[in-house]
């Protein structure tokens, strides 16, 4: 079989969120199964590698933002220009490397890198977009009166899910959350962009030697709903005294959250941490009686695999892949939506469920059975195959 030859395209945040913890992960399957393998970014965060095969094309450009500048609309001139700068940077550089890639994988950043598929094509390559959540439905919720920018970004989505030889979806019923039913002929399932490491994501404390902390873990942005758990911690805190919330992460409404906690004396009750290492959610998992996923949007959250590893049941909204792997009350727990009193009443019937023990075993073993690292290279290497 001739060599096969990849280039993995990530555009986006300069932190990546919790993506910066993953990268090593995703770096080391594609080490696997790749002879040559590239790594094209707009700005590679500070990770340690896992192996000297991959070759990194570093642009050193972080994601422009939105600048206080009057007139209004030169700060969106501004940050456009910014934007074509990256893009044409990282074009360039993938023109660079189209003799020595086959194919073009997009993990992140769609529908901005439309201009860099749509290179991709041009020269010949086969390209495979891993569809997560929805970039439209996040702007959507984030500004929900930018018309305008909402259907450009919804558009560009739809012609960047056009442009794929290969469209890879977490689970079956994020195919139809993403709206690709259409599209259902190219679409392959690849159950995670990650594997689970097992010695470290495991059981260290059983769920009845826990208290009543209830969790949320992950980047602090609108699209996730937390502003919401917090406001659930709020309505329960006025019902029972007996339960304790954990944030962690970082974001855009990292500011927010703590003045409010500060305004309405809370820190006591709701402890927010800021962003934590990968080596100690582990811990914090293993220190969790209940974990909330209060999503608008979603593939297969990471964070979901990882609490499941440690026995921690969860709580989360039916978004993305999450309902092929969490079954109310059998698998775990569903909320019908992510408003704060829906949050509140499920987060008591949650951990006030009989058989949470059984939960945490089923979940268990199916992280065993589906998501360690051996499996996860076995879906990747069926992906390729499909499309070589």
């Amino acid at each position: 079989m001739r060599p096969l030859r990849i280039c993995l395209v990530m555009f986006g945040s300069s932190r990546f969120g919790t993506i910066v913890a993953r990268l090593p992960a995703r770096i080391r399957i594609f080490e696997e199964i790749c002879d040559t393998f590239y790594l094209l970014i707009n700005k590679m965060p500070a990770i340690q590698m896992p192996g000297e095969k991959v070759q990194v094309v570093d642009m050193k450009m972080t994601m422009p933002t939105k600048r206080s500048i009057s007139p209004s609309w030169m700060s969106a001139v501004i940050w456009l220009l910014e934007y074509l700068a990256i893009q044409i940077k990282m074009s360039y550089a993938l023109f660079k490397l189209s003799k020595d890639v086959e194919i073009a994988i997009f993990s992140a950043g769609v529908p901005f890198v439309f201009p860099l598929m749509l290179l991709a094509k041009i020269l010949g390559k086969k390209v495979i977009v891993f569809a997560g959540g929805s970039a439209s439905r996040s702007f959507a919720l984030a500004h929900p009166r930018a018309l305008v920018p909402f259907y450009i970004i919804k558009v560009l989505e739809r012609v960047c899910y056009h442009l794929s030889d290969n469209i890879a979806v977490e689970t079956e019923s994020a195919i139809h959350f993403l709206g690709l039913d259409t599209l259902r002929n190219k679409s392959s399932i690849y159950g995670a962009l990650i594997y689970i490491d097992t010695d470290g994501f495991r059981i260290k404390r059983d769920l009845e030697d826990r208290d009543n902390f209830v969790g949320y873990i992950g980047n602090l942005e609108s699209g996730k709903g937390v502003m919401n758990f917090v406001e659930a911690a709020k309505l329960m805190l006025k019902q029972r005294d007996d339960v304790k919330f954990l944030i962690i992460g970082g974001g855009p409404l990292f500011s927010r959250i703590k003045s409010e906690l500060e305004s309405d004396d809370l820190q006591n009750k709701v402890k927010l941490t800021g962003w934590s290492p990968h080596d100690e959610i582990p811990n914090y998992l293993n220190k969790l009686r209940l974990l909330v996923l209060p999503s608008y949007s979603e593939g297969l959250p990471g964070i979901v695999l990882e609490g499941m590893a440690c026995g921690t049941p969860i709580l989360a909204t039916p978004v993305g892949g999450i309902p092929d792997i969490i079954k109310d009350g059998v698998t775990g727990f569903i909320m019908e939506n992510n408003s704060p009193g829906c949050i509140a009443e499920k987060v008591i019937k949650a951990l006030e469920h009989p058989n949470l023990d059984e939960i945490v075993k089923n979940r268990r073993k199916l992280i065993e059975e589906k998501y360690t690292y051996e499996a996860t290279v076995e879906r990747y290497k069926s992906i390729l195959a499909i499309i070589r």
